[in-house]
């Protein structure tokens, strides 16, 4: 655990330094670099096309079943979405996972949280749950271990501050300053987990990153008494959470292989701002019910191009060139760009070189000496640092 609470330069996608010598791929010696291939997680469901939702750097030789699907949780629309990824090695000893955003909320004003229950109640259309503004050390021992993982057991936790800072940065940089009447929090935790299994037990380390808005508006009170009394309404959600998982003692052995895993992962920004459009369609409307709620859903499917195209041109534009440098910085991640084709690509720092053979696969290595056409044949282009 030492190495995680130093190691902490981590990614928004990516915040738990776990570490291996990297697999080897069939006959491949990789005692110098790591051998990665670029993996799409595709929403095939949503809005009425094939759209990449997010993608991930893995192992060539690593099972993966991935995917986007929609619920019916029309009440919470942020529960709608759930995104998840879950990945091993040939031999199951090594395992990455990405699961679902969860989303909750919680009142102050005892009747607001009355009808808030009752939204979640609801069968037609469930309601977020309703649970205490916690912050991640909390959520993952709360909710995440009873959610995700009722056999194991909480060995470790800890802050990650680093993480959190990146996300307050770029969020900074996306609303252009305070939103007034808004108070926006963000936390990022660490956790070590021991889960028993036959013959032996399975090490995890699990990241969960949350984000609390608070706003303060009058009270159900100041109808009756004609005083003005003010109560605070919370919105949570846990964004991407991610598990690394190893047989016991081995999450060490495995950290490089990890930390690439983790800062590889990226949302993709168009499919980003569709469904957070999608969510603000939702919530305008909540009131008016149901049917109108299913209509909006499936305009929102006809209109996707639109939607992806306008509102990710909004938010590239106002993303600061200086605030993306600071929030790679706090995340660990640099910039590599393949000069054939002019494509970006984030990857971790630390590494003295970056290739790429065009096909999906990525090489990252620490050897002065390293030469991927000589040393594993075929064809590699350096990507050049931005």
């Amino acid at each position: 655990m030492a190495s995680i609470r130093t190691t902490v330069s981590l990614t928004l996608a990516l915040a738990v330094s776990v570490a291996s010598a990297p697999p080897r791929a069939a006959g491949e010696a990789a005692a110098d670099h790591l051998r990665l291939r670029l993996v799409t997680i595709m929403d095939a469901q949503g809005f009425g096309q094939p759209v990449q939702a997010a993608s991930i750097l893995l192992p060539s030789d690593w099972k993966v079943e991935s995917g986007v699907r929609w619920t019916t949780q029309l009440g919470c629309p942020q529960n709608m979405i759930q995104m998840s990824l879950k990945a091993s090695s040939p031999d199951g000893r090594l395992g990455f996972e990405v699961f679902p955003d969860f989303a909750w909320v919680w009142y102050d004003d005892p009747t607001a949280q009355y009808y808030a229950r009752q939204s979640e109640q609801n069968y037609a259309a469930p309601g977020c749950a309703v649970l205490p503004p916690l912050d991640a050390p909390d959520y993952l021992q709360n909710v995440f271990l009873p959610r995700w993982r009722t056999g194991s057991t909480l060995v470790d936790i800890g802050r990650v501050e680093e993480l959190a800072e990146a996300m307050a940065l770029e969020y900074q940089a996306l609303i252009g300053g305070m939103q007034s009447g808004v108070q926006t929090d963000f936390d990022a935790a660490l956790a070590t987990l021991e889960t028993p299994r036959e013959g032996g037990a399975d090490s995890e380390w699990v990241l969960a990153s949350t984000i609390r808005t608070t706003t303060a508006s009058p009270s159900a009170a100041s109808v009756w008494t004609g005083t003005l009394q003010m109560a605070a309404s919370y919105r949570s959600a846990a964004v991407p959470q991610f598990a690394a998982r190893a047989p016991k003692g081995e999450l060490e052995k495995n950290e490089r292989l990890f930390e690439a895993i983790y800062r590889s992962f990226r949302i993709d920004p168009r499919w980003d701002a569709a469904r957070l459009q999608f969510w603000q369609a939702i919530q305008r409307i909540e009131q008016k019910g149901a049917q109108d709620r299913l209509r909006i859903v499936e305009n929102s499917r006809r209109d996707i191009g639109a939607i992806m195209d306008q509102v990710y041109e909004n938010r590239q534009a106002s993303l600061d060139r200086t605030f993306e440098r600071q929030s790679q910085a706090l995340r660990g991640v640099e910039t590599f760009v393949d000069p054939s084709t002019n494509r970006r690509v984030e990857l971790s720092t630390g590494y003295q070189g970056a290739w790429t053979n065009g096909l999906g696969d990525y090489l990252l290595s620490d050897s002065p000496g390293f030469d991927p056409g000589r040393d594993l044949g075929g064809s590699w282009r350096e990507l050049r640092r931005e």
